[in-house]
């Protein structure tokens, strides 16, 4: 990839990153506000991981998932269960035998990590196992169906929310590994990683793009955003997004959006230190923040101190990238990554 299309992504994904922390404090932006962030920062995500991905030979593909997803996510399960949910528990439950002592702190964490939804209290680690099904689909999916559905764009929109719907019938309830969410999921990972085709085709024409142009994408952007807002009020983004055709072409838009915003600032901007920070543990900084959130609310507790809603997000942000310079200083393998 070039490096023009490196920082595009960057961008992108410290947006995202910023709207999570931003959506999981509703005091702190609203609900109207909320309700927005709420449509389209996951399938932005998704979106931007089926974008950067690239079949490989499965030997390697495997190595790589297995050392950028499943051993990052086996040490943030084991980091929110010793900094989250046993503190949560040890001093809120009586343990009358050694019986109730193994359910509650073996038992329902082995159910969590099946249920695959609030990990050991920590809800953000549902997505790892969604993302985990969908790079495995995407990656046996002939490239002949990703071709057509390339260059059947359009049709391959419609039909995606009108399956959608059929799969959301047939699968209405929590199944293991939020096997629920997989086809939704899935499909953002597919329509990202045809995007990324259709800019490596593209990409000579997009580095040409004047600034009048460059206005028209963040203008263009505000203008969807502004067109999410009024019908978001009543439709609620985290029960049904892949259930109905609005829902996801809702989040299609935010998806769009977020695009224009991110190629306006790489090309304005260029590379910074701190988009890139942002960009490059992504990972690290979502599957802590409920931690980080947690822990200040007990030091609230502890304190009779009171924290505004933005000052939490700051520090979070802080805590959340304090850490994640250590394990990339430290143990960079824990996070997927290798020593420098």
């Amino acid at each position: 990839m070039t490096r023009e299309r490196l920082i595009f992504i960057d961008y992108c994904k410290a947006i995202a990153i910023v709207l999570v922390f931003l959506g999981h404090s509703k005091s702190a932006i609203g609900g109207e506000c909320q309700d927005i962030i709420y449509a389209f920062h996951m399938p932005l995500f998704f979106f931007v991981s089926g974008f950067l991905f690239k079949k490989m030979p499965w030997r390697e593909q495997l190595c790589k998932l297995r050392d950028g997803l499943i051993i990052p996510s086996l040490f943030f399960i084991l980091f929110s269960y010793i900094t989250l949910y046993v503190p949560r528990n040890i001093y809120h439950c009586n343990y009358t035998d050694m019986w109730s002592f193994l359910e509650v702190f073996v038992l329902v964490p082995v159910k969590d990590v099946v249920r695959g939804l609030s990990v050991c209290d920590n809800g953000s680690i549902w997505f790892v196992f969604s993302l985990l099904l969908s790079t495995l689909t995407v990656r046996v999916i002939p490239d002949k169906v990703i071709a057509w559905c390339y260059n059947h764009f359009l049709i391959f929109l419609f039909f995606v929310p009108l399956l959608g719907s059929v799969w959301g019938y047939f699968f209405p309830k929590e199944l293991p590994w939020n096997f629920q969410r997989y086809y939704i999921i899935c499909i953002y990972f597919l329509l990202g990683n045809i995007c990324a085709q259709y800019y490596i085709a593209h990409k000579e024409k997009y580095s040409r793009i004047n600034i009048y142009y460059q206005i028209l994408f963040v203008a263009l952007g505000a203008l969807l955003f502004l067109f999410v807002h009024p019908i978001l009020r009543w439709h609620n983004y985290s029960a049904s997004i892949w259930l109905s055709y609005q829902t996801f072409f809702l989040s299609l838009v935010g998806i769009v959006g977020s695009l224009f915003v991110s190629f306006y600032l790489s090309l304005q901007i260029g590379r910074n230190k701190i988009v890139e920070f942002l960009s490059n543990n992504t990972f690290t900084l979502f599957a802590t923040e409920v931690v980080w959130g947690w822990n200040l609310h007990r030091l609230e507790l502890v304190t009779s101190m009171v924290m505004s809603p933005f000052l939490k997000v700051i520090l979070q942000f802080v805590m959340g990238g304090v850490f994640a310079y250590l394990l990339n200083r430290f143990t960079p393998v824990l996070i997927g990554k290798k020593k420098s």
